[in-house]
């Protein structure tokens, strides 16, 4: 396969993970909002264990390094925090 194929290929990917990320980050201020009004913490440690875990067995199953799996999302998941607290109530 021609190397500039391959990179369109790849740009092509990178576009629909970006897509991807703004659309789960689109639900965050009404997950904050949702926590907030039913006195939730904004942070669920057995929610974010439960998706690294889920996300890691997927990672294996997909061939992919699992620890770099779980790197990106502890990312995400600290992003979606940051979101989540910009639009509680004050």
């Amino acid at each position: 396969m021609d190397l500039n194929l391959i990179r369109k290929k790849l740009n092509e990917i990178d576009s629909k993970i970006i897509d991807l990320l703004s659309e789960r980050q689109s639900y965050m201020p009404a997950v904050g909002k949702y926590k907030q009004k039913n006195g939730l913490a904004i942070t669920q440690a057995k929610r974010e264990k439960e998706i690294l875990d889920s996300l890691t067995k997927s990672a294996k199953k997909n061939k992919i390094n699992p620890e770099l799996v779980r790197k990106i999302f502890k990312l995400i998941i600290k992003d979606a925090k940051v979101i989540q607290r910009k639009f509680l109530k004050k």
